[in-house]
């Protein structure tokens, strides 16, 4: 059986998940022209809320949201690696989507942007319940991207 604990995102566990990203994520932040490991880093500590999943005692995932408190829009964030795939993906969207909930209490709306070619991505923010806009193209590869969002209903 899968032990998952959810708990407080540190700094070590941003750096750990640094070293060990999967791909996808990483060219998800360099499609927009960004550096994968600082930008993690940079949302991890922009973040008002942080969480981080251990999965059977090794980290596997880290998301937050960043956005001022006294703010409406949240912009939610989620970065895995190669651990996270051996979790049934109803049982991580389940976790997931309670962790909206949670955002939600505190940001009425959520929004950020999806590497269309992330399937994976994609499904999860559907099964959390966000909804997606058509792709446009962004950064300086011009690569698809859809706006998420997800409103307190």
């Amino acid at each position: 059986m899968t032990n998952i604990i959810i708990t407080e995102a540190t700094l070590s566990h941003v750096q750990e998940l640094g070293r060990t990203m999967n791909i996808e994520h990483m060219m998800e932040y360099e499609g927009i022209g960004l550096k994968a490991h600082r930008s993690l880093w940079r949302s991890w500590k922009k973040s008002m809320l942080r969480k981080t999943a251990i999965i059977d005692g090794e980290i596997a995932a880290c998301w937050g949201v960043s956005g001022s408190l006294l703010g409406v829009l949240g912009k939610p964030w989620l970065v895995t690696n190669s651990i996270a795939r051996g979790v049934n993906p109803h049982v991580y969207a389940r976790i997931y989507r309670a962790e909206v909930k949670e955002m939600l209490k505190i940001w009425p709306v959520l929004e950020n942007w999806v590497d269309n070619s992330y399937i994976g991505a994609v499904k999860l923010l559907k099964l959390s319940g966000f909804e997606l806009d058509e792709p446009v193209p962004l950064g300086k590869m011009k690569r698809m991207y859809s706006r998420f969002y997800k409103k307190v209903s």
